[in-house]
């Protein structure tokens, strides 16, 4: 996960699953967001800036077949 400057030292999980807590090194705390999104394809677009290529897309979702996912 990205977010931290430094090596994670602890973390932990709410109690329901939906959010994780990391500390680290450089003195910072984080929330994650732990639920699927219901638009996972948009979400993919909105983080990459583009649809996955074709070893990404094999890389990350080898279970299914390769396709545009954005705009």
């Amino acid at each position: 996960m990205l977010g931290h400057a430094g090596p994670i030292n602890a973390l932990a999980f709410s109690p329901d699953g939906s959010h994780l807590v990391t500390a680290a090194d450089d003195k910072s705390v984080r929330l994650w967001d732990m639920t699927t999104p219901a638009d996972q394809s948009a979400l993919v677009c909105a983080i990459a800036g583009r649809s996955l290529t074709n070893l990404e897309w094999h890389s990350y979702v080898p279970e299914l077949r390769c396709r545009k996912l954005c705009g």
